[in-house]
């Protein structure tokens, strides 16, 4: 349902999430084909109910997207759904140097599809909804979908930690023209004095940006 000034109110009161649709097709072509754009999804699922794109973005992004409405090409999408996003996060978290390739020595974290085929099937009504066209899905070399079927009460996958840096909890995100600094918040010090990225990088690159984590 759509939210109107009368179901505004009486969800106001019970409290929950809502869904805002605020990017136009258009817009979405563009932006998953720029050269600079790395593809993931940080859509909630909570016991069947959430965002379509927690289930679907990459089947979606493979499906509609390259094969439906050709903004970019598979191997671009599949860049961007891996290599890109890995070699993004290497300098943090030295792990990440063994994700997004296929070669030796690294995570056997892949996944076999159909290009012909694979589509999300996930609706807002329905959110949970498996993808089709994804034969096998493999986490650390253990299979996780086997023949289009989930292998239940297989848990290979292990978290990926950042590194911090020896300056307190400091830790540095590297990118090609902008950086990001993440510290603690634990370090009150720092985050309260005006000049705090000048104290941490004496020669900071002309677009860079501090930011506190909990």
């Amino acid at each position: 349902e759509r939210l109107n000034p009368a179901l505004f109110e009486r969800y106001r009161k019970q409290g929950g999430t809502v869904v805002i649709f605020s990017n136009a097709e258009e817009m979405i072509r563009a932006i998953v084909g720029h050269p600079l754009v790395m593809i993931a999804s940080d859509g909630i699922l909570e016991r069947g109910i959430g965002h379509p794109r927690a289930a679907g973005a990459y089947a979606r992004l493979l499906g509609k997207y390259v094969r439906e409405d050709k903004a970019l090409t598979l191997m671009d999408a599949i860049r961007k759904s891996s290599l890109m996003p890995a070699q993004r996060l290497e300098a943090m978290s030295p792990p990440m140097r063994q994700k997004g390739r296929i070669k030796t020595g690294a995570d056997a974290d892949l996944s076999i599809f159909d290009p012909n085929t694979i589509i999300d099937k996930a609706t807002f009504e329905k959110p949970a909804q498996y993808s089709e066209g994804f034969r096998y899905v493999l986490v650390g070399g253990t299979f996780v979908v086997r023949d289009g079927k989930l292998q239940h009460d297989v848990h290979p996958g292990q978290g990926i930690h950042a590194r911090w840096r020896s300056l307190g909890s400091l830790c540095e995100s590297p990118c090609a023209n902008h950086r990001v600094y993440f510290i603690h918040l634990g370090d009150r010090k720092l985050l309260e004095s005006d000049n705090a990225l000048t104290r941490l990088c004496p020669k900071p690159r002309p677009s860079s940006t501090l930011v506190a984590v909990g």
